[in-house]
C-alpha cells in the first residue's frame, strides 16, 4: 500500500450459512474452496507428499466411520453402525447409504424433520445426499442444534424414568446412590 491508498478488503459474505463452500474433484483428485468473494483455492492430491496422503486418508476415514455412529442411542447400535460402514468402504462405496427399506433415524434426521415439518424418511433422504461438509452445517444452524438438544433431553427422560437410584440417599449421609 502507498501513500494515501487503501486497500479494502472486500467483507466476506456468507455463502449458506459459510464464508466458502468446498468441491471435491474426483476427477481431478483436487478439493476446491470457492470463497464467498468469488475467489477460489485448490488443493490437489499429486502436490502432496506420500505421508501427507497417508493423514488425509486416515483423517477422511476417521470422520466418515465416525459419521456413522454419530446418532447412535447406544454402544451396540454405534459398533453395528461403525463394521457396516467400513464394510461398504471395503467393497468401494465412499459415501454413507442407508439400506432400503431399513433407515436408521439419526438426531440429526430428527431434528431437521421436527424443525422441517417433513417425515424422517423425508429428511433422511435429503441427509444422504449431503456431503459431510454440509452435514457439519445443517448440525451447526441453531434451530438445528435446539431440535438436537430437545430430542436428547427426551432421550434423557426416558432413561431417568428408568433408572432406579435413590438420590435421596445422597441427603440421609449415604456416600453411595445404588
Amino acid at each position: 500500500m502507498s501513500g494515501d491508498t487503501q486497500e479494502q478488503a472486500v467483507p466476506a459474505k456468507k455463502v449458506r450459512g459459510s464464508i466458502a463452500t468446498k468441491e471435491v474433484q474426483e476427477a481431478n483428485c483436487a478439493v476446491v474452496f470457492n470463497f464467498a468473494d468469488g475467489s477460489k483455492i485448490t488443493a490437489e492430491m499429486s502436490k502432496l507428499k506420500p505421508e501427507t496422503v497417508t493423514r488425509a486418508a486416515l483423517h477422511g476415514l476417521s470422520q466418515t466411520i465416525g459419521d456413522s455412529y454419530s446418532g447412535c442411542k447406544d454402544v451396540e447400535e454405534a459398533k453395528k453402525c461403525a463394521v457396516d460402514r467400513i464394510k461398504r468402504i471395503y467393497d468401494g462405496e465412499w459415501r454413507a447409504t442407508r439400506e432400503a427399506g431399513a433407515p436408521r433415524v439419526t438426531m440429526l434426521a430428527g431434528a431437521l424433520a421436527r424443525v422441517t415439518g417433513k417425515t424422517v424418511e423425508e429428511a433422511l433422504e435429503v441427509i444422504g445426499n449431503l456431503d459431510e461438509d454440509a452435514r457439519k452445517e445443517l448440525r451447526g444452524l441453531p434451530q438445528v442444534k435446539v431440535a438436537m438438544a430437545e430430542i436428547k433431553a427426551e432421550n434423557l427422560r426416558k432413561e431417568a424414568e428408568k433408572d432406579n437410584t435413590d438420590l435421596g440417599a445422597l441427603f440421609a449421609g449415604k456416600t453411595k446412590t445404588a
